[in-house]
């Protein structure tokens, strides 16, 4: 069975929005690159790792960084979410676009008549917040900390568990992703693209 390696190795550190410091680790098999693992899973076994697709390199947020930030962090990175982690590295949120958008919403009903439950139909995020109305809410729920609308608790995978037990979990608790924890660490982060990535994969001849 292929091992990761024990420690993470940092590969890049900036000053995020709010003075957020966000840091980038990688988890590199001992024969395979950094970043998204290009594996190609046990086919004989018949099943999917989630290992096997996970991006092991996930972005995270610390507890008392401000709605606002947060948002501008999300949008920076191209991501929807990210896990939510204290000092010590342990993850104790998630914190989803769509949290936000709540936020938003409980403070303002006018608000309720423009965001959809789910932000689709094309409507991007970026859109949605750069609204007058949205502005006008932020305002007031841009410096609450996201600890405050994360959600919690955290259904969370493990490196070894099966692909379809990931599935099953995200959609009994209506996530888009799932944070990959392994001895009580972050390892990594799991999406449904990733899901998608890797059957597709398993496909292929």
């Amino acid at each position: 069975m292929e091992k990761w390696d024990e420690a993470p190795r940092t590969i890049g550190r900036r000053r995020g929005p709010a003075g957020i410091s966000i840091c980038r680790r990688a988890y590199r098999r001992p024969d395979g690159p950094r970043g998204n693992p290009q594996v190609s899973p046990d086919r004989s076994r018949g099943s999917v790792k989630v290992r096997d697709v996970m991006a092991p390199n996930p972005f995270t947020l610390p507890p008392n960084a401000s709605v606002a930030a947060a948002a501008i962090a999300l949008a920076e990175s191209k991501v929807g979410g990210c896990p939510v982690v204290d000092p010590s590295g342990r993850v104790i949120g998630m914190l989803e676009e769509q949290n936000i958008l709540e936020a938003l919403k409980t403070q303002h009903k006018e608000l309720r008549m423009l965001m959809p439950p789910e932000i689709s139909f094309g409507i991007s995020f970026v859109e949605v917040v750069q609204t007058r109305e949205s502005v006008t809410a932020f305002a007031d729920v841009g410096d609450w900390p996201i600890e405050r609308i994360m959600t919690k608790p955290v259904a969370s995978v493990r490196p070894d568990d099966d692909v379809e037990r990931a599935i099953q979990l995200m959609v009994t608790n209506r996530v888009h992703r799932l944070p990959v924890i392994e001895k009580g660490r972050l390892v990594g982060i799991l999406t449904r693209t990733d899901i998608l990535r890797g059957f597709f994969r398993t496909l292929e001849p």
